[in-house]
């Protein structure tokens, strides 16, 4: 049936759109390298049905249904759901509104059963009675494990269990679950079924839910490749769901390292590295899927890692003036507020080392061939007056440099905080803090776009 435009009849087009829960129209939607993984597709759900994705593994169930919640983008075509496009303002998708389980575990593996459900819970906004209530008839429902389990801890179909009753947990108007029977025993599918049937019956609820014929289930593919960059490149775009790197002569590197033990040269625990690239899009899509934004994933990441800079401040100073004795003439507010600007520099720029890196490698490379210069070029082990005209220059423009010379005159001049050698280096540091902050923010938005 060919699908008519919302040109033509628009009217009709949009009171469809309001009664129906899903509706798709031209789907397209590729990778890297121009691999498309949906070409034209056009689908429409009834609200409080369920709705069947039939398919074999990587034909584009997974990407349609994180198009359909907002956390990917179409390349062409249109998506409405609830009446709303996903992503735009009032929507609700991605938010509340909807209830997602992923083929992956994307749960936190030190939180408990009950961690998983009072933080899911509070993210769409329920009541700690509204939690504890469904916590436990979704706990009867799904046998879960107990209350203080941690994630970690359990099989790979409990972990499912507790990720299907976090979808669950909020009663969201469409609930989308991507295979979330796999690896259950059949009594509690049968449970499940019959929960979900209840659901649309009684609430209304609209479900889309994949899954593939056991029989039309095929072996992974394997390819071999003489470069790892480039199964690397085909793992980015979709081609592979992972890839394993083994150096050349592995085995008889092998062979010596065990010979060897603890005498074993550099050269062969190299050799005997193997390295794994995994597909890892989907790490963070529950949260995203829930409401939650990649700043906020960002700024939550800043705000625990500042703890940590304020306990190591304060050991710092605390060492220097308790333990050691250090005589410090002026006061010892600017000294305190320097270190810690200091250590919130140095965090925002491994934020932005970590997002503007391709890999942990390019990271480590990168923080510690920077290490060097920044400590020789930062004016406290070689003064900035000596050193020559480039070089200063280029010391001068380091975050380092300025508060060093405003923690001299703090120290051994007695400067107050008020006198332009001492705040300029406060200044200093949180102009770096703000650009770097700036810089990882762009980043993260880029990468996640």
């Amino acid at each position: 049936i060919a699908v008519q435009s919302l040109n033509e009849h628009s009217s009709l087009f949009r009171k469809m759109v309001q009664q129906e829960a899903v509706v798709v129209r031209n789907a397209t939607k590729g990778y890297e390298r121009k691999t498309l993984i949906l070409k034209g597709l056009d689908m429409t759900v009834s609200k409080g049905s369920i709705y069947g994705l039939l398919g074999a593994s990587g034909c584009g169930k997974t990407t349609l249904l994180t198009c359909i919640v907002g956390v990917r983008n179409l390349n062409k075509g249109e998506i409405w759901v609830l009446g709303g496009t996903p992503g735009s303002k009032n929507s609700g998708i991605p938010g509340p509104r909807v209830g997602y389980m992923p083929q992956e575990i994307s749960l936190v593996g030190e939180f408990t059963v009950r961690d998983a459900f009072y933080y899911f819970g509070m993210i769409n906004g329920l009541q700690n009675e509204e939690i504890e209530t469904r916590k436990e008839f979704l706990s009867k429902l799904l046998q879960l494990p107990p209350d203080d389990r941690f994630v970690k801890n359990m099989s790979g179909g409990q972990q499912r269990r507790v990720s299907f009753a976090a979808a669950l947990l909020h009663n969201p108007e469409l609930l989308i679950l991507d295979e979330p029977t796999v690896g259950l025993d059949p009594i509690l599918r049968e449970n499940i079924w019959a929960h979900l049937i209840k659901l649309t019956k009684e609430d209304n609820v609209t479900i889309v839910i994949t899954t593939h014929y056991i029989e039309e289930a095929k072996d992974a593919d394997k390819d071999y490749y003489n470069n790892i960059s480039e199964a690397t490149v085909d793992v980015k775009d979709g081609k592979l769901v992972g890839m394993i790197h083994f150096h050349q002569n592995f085995s008889k590197a092998l062979e010596r390292r065990l010979e060897a033990f603890a005498f074993t040269e550099e050269s062969d625990l190299i050799a005997t590295e193997i390295q794994i690239f995994l597909d890892m899009a989907d790490k963070y899509i529950y949260k995203y899927v829930v409401g939650v934004q990649t700043w906020e994933i960002l700024l939550s990441h800043i705000l625990c890692q500042t703890i940590i800079v304020i306990i190591h401040t304060a050991m710092i100073l605390g060492l220097s003036f308790l333990a050691w004795g250090l005589e410090c003439k002026g006061s010892i507010f600017p000294v305190i507020l320097i270190t810690f600007l200091s250590g919130m520099c140095g965090l925002m720029y491994g934020f932005s080392l970590s997002i503007l890196c391709n890999d942990h490698v390019m990271a480590h490379f990168a923080s510690a061939g920077s290490f060097l210069p920044l400590t020789l070029l930062g004016g406290a082990m070689w003064p900035v007056e000596g050193m020559p005209k480039v070089l200063r220059w280029i010391s001068l423009s380091l975050p380092m440099t300025f508060p060093a010379i405003s923690l001299r005159h703090v120290f051994f001049k007695a400067y107050s905080f008020f006198e332009p050698e001492v705040y300029n280096g406060t200044f200093v540091l949180i102009a770096w803090i703000l650009l770097l902050f700036t810089i990882s923010v762009i980043g993260v938005k880029r990468k996640s776009s």
